[in-house]
């Protein structure tokens, strides 16, 4: 027996009620399936599925307010990003067709009242808008009027806006494409609900680079495709997906300053070593620190003196430090006899000043900062010291021969070569610094700090896709250029930005990540004097 025409059209709008209900988002097609409604039904009697969400909008507002959660939201202008009177922006992202993680925003809004400070939201596009050429659906949270709107490209100062193109809020890898797009000399933020951050220099402008990123999301993940190609993508979006933003201070019309924050599952976040939860509580917490690559003897003392400053605002529990040692004065790539004559003049052919001026290092940061620990990762410009042994070039040093040989019986005795260095030259080694070793591992909640970076998978060279692969989340240093992709944080350096070696166009930066105890992470900038303009 054939169904009448007007008992399907009936069945189909009391099954799509019901999925509203049940789900708390509108259906798509696998949902009428699992009903007993097949794809020729939906297009028969209402041209398709997406006559029929039109038809509900429609038609069943009402019904829609009170059953689902999103209602269509326009964006208007009078709700756009405006700079005049604001200094620190909360920058994030909501996706279409997902609702908003309201304890997140209520941390945020915390964060704002107790900073001055204003949420600007990037839409990002669902991808199943796009295959159902749906008009987009955010939560009805983001009506309110105290949420700013990106509706087209907008500046921050001269050197930072936001943008408005449309990334896929699926795409793997979603600032792919875009370090060619706008000015050369400008930075962007563009929407999507993973967290990356690219560095690119700014032609020959030392110091002057731009960044590329994009800031997570307030809404939560939702990801769903009718088609089975496609539900390995909607698999690693939600894998991928961040509930988090970057945290922007408008320092001048050129100078800015940036951060990430991510939440936890209950909207908490930690900016700066407080903790803003969505019952209004703003607690201090303890930090962890990892520094960009010191370099001894070829430090930006200015830099490095401002983190030092900035840290010891804390409660630092333990720091990690990247390439302390350079290996400037037994250097192997030091050949020709210019750059030889160039060291001596700069007094720096001895490796026993070079030892005491990167422990004096290591020890204005003790005495100023105060942690708990001084973890010091092993890294590759420490092990010129043992690549200079090994090869046994003191042989025809004389600068350096004879403290050579009383370091070399450590290769011997398998000890540390910087350590018992250090010890042999008369240093003292406090009892809270740890050398680690290439194996050993150190981790703050599930984040491995106990890498430096500069080794891949099986004697490869590193990536960030490799150590991804390898460690999962981590903070890693070695490449002088800041940089994060998804769970992979990269800090920057705190030597001088002009090291002769990185000769033309260069991305470093001179930047630290704050490590909490819970995970979250924070990467740190020194720009125009100054890590930020709270501390």
């Amino acid at each position: 027996m054939t169904t009448p025409e007007r008992d399907i059209k009936r069945d189909i709008l009391d099954a799509y009620q019901a999925i509203v209900v049940t789900k708390k988002e509108l259906p798509n097609r696998i949902d009428f399936l699992a009903r007993g409604i097949t794809n020729d039904q939906l297009r028969s009697q209402y041209g398709g599925i997406a006559c029929l969400h039109e038809l509900m909008r429609a038609d069943h507002t009402e019904f829609l307010d009170k059953h689902f959660s999103t209602v269509e939201t326009v964006f208007h202008k009078d709700r756009s990003v405006e700079t005049a009177n604001t200094q620190t922006y909360v920058i994030t992202t909501a996706v279409a067709d997902s609702v908003a993680h309201q304890g997140f925003l209520d941390a945020l809004d915390l964060y704002c009242e107790v900073n001055d400070a204003r949420i600007a939201i990037m839409p990002c596009e669902s991808i199943t808008n796009s295959f159902e050429k749906r008009t987009a659906v955010f939560d009805k949270v983001f009506n309110d009027p105290k949420y700013l709107f990106v509706q087209e490209d907008t500046e921050l100062n001269e050197n930072i806006s936001l943008c408005s193109i449309q990334v896929s809020a699926k795409q793997i890898r979603p600032i792919t494409g875009l370090s060619r797009v706008g000015r050369r000399e400008g930075s962007y933020v563009f929407a999507s609900p993973k967290q990356f951050l690219e560095y690119i220099p700014a032609g020959n402008k030392r110091g002057l680079n731009y960044t590329i990123m994009t800031p997570g999301a307030c809404t939560l993940p939702k990801y769903h495709s009718e088609s089975f190609v496609s539900k390995r993508l909607s698999y690693i979006a939600a894998h991928d997906h961040t509930i988090g933003a970057v945290i922007v201070e408008i320092q001048d019309d050129k100078i800015f300053h940036f951060r990430q924050i991510q939440a936890d599952d209950d909207g908490n976040f930690i900016d700066l070593g407080v903790e803003y939860s969505p019952n209004g509580e703003v607690t201090p917490v303890p930090v962890n620190a990892v520094l960009g690559d010191t370099h001894g003897v070829q430090v930006d003392l200015k830099a490095y003196d401002a983190f030092c400053k900035f840290l010891s605002k804390f409660e630092v529990k333990r720091i990690y430090a990247h390439d302390i040692f350079d290996g400037y004065s037994i250097s192997h790539h030091i050949t020709d006899i210019a750059a030889r004559q160039k060291r001596n003049h700069k007094g720096l052919s001895n490796l026993a000043f070079e030892l005491s001026l990167t422990y004096d290092t290591v020890v204005k940061l003790d005495s100023v900062v105060k942690p708990d620990e001084i973890m010091i990762v092993k890294s590759n410009h420490d092990e010129f010291l043992d690549r200079y042994l090994a090869a046994g070039r003191y042989v025809d040093d004389p600068n350096n021969h004879y403290i050579s040989l009383k370091i070399a019986t450590a290769m011997f005795d398998d000890k540390d070569v910087l350590k018992h260095a250090m010890e042999v030259v008369g240093l003292n080694i406090p009892e809270h610094w740890t050398f680690l070793s290439r194996s050993d591992s150190s981790m703050i909640a599930d984040v491995e700090c106990g890498s430096h970076g500069d080794l891949g998978l099986n004697g490869a060279k590193s990536s960030l896709n490799g150590l991804e692969k390898i460690y999962g989340k981590c903070v890693i240093g070695h490449n002088h250029t800041a940089a994060i992709q998804r769970g992979v944080f990269r800090v920057g350096t705190l030597s001088e930005l002009d090291m002769e070696y990185n000769r033309g166009p260069s991305s470093w930066t001179q930047t630290c990540c704050l490590v909490y105890d819970n995970g979250q992470r924070q990467l740190i900038n020194y720009v125009g004097g100054r890590c930020s303009l709270k501390v």
